[in-house]
């Protein structure tokens, strides 16, 4: 692993990834404050957009293989 991103240390990168577990448990239960049920959905959906291109950036910003990066980046479009 090559950081590419010299103030980003591995310890930041582990506390990133276990801070990015816990909010992917917490939306399994969470349910975001909306007018209607469609306006919960589309605050739901952009939550979680936003969460996986944090951990496509940080992942790619702690010096991960660029292959690893293939399965995230899918990911993310597929949040689109």
């Amino acid at each position: 692993m090559t950081k590419r991103q010299k103030f980003f240390s591995e310890a930041h990168y582990k506390n990133f990834l276990r801070e990015h577990d816990e909010a992917t448990e917490l939306l399994k239960t969470t349910i975001f404050k909306s007018d209607t049920p469609e306006g919960e959905q589309t605050i739901r959906a952009r939550f979680i957009q936003r969460l996986t291109l944090r951990k496509l950036t940080a992942t790619y910003t702690a010096g991960e293989e660029i292959q690893s990066l293939i399965p995230l980046l899918e990911n993310l479009v597929e949040k689109y």
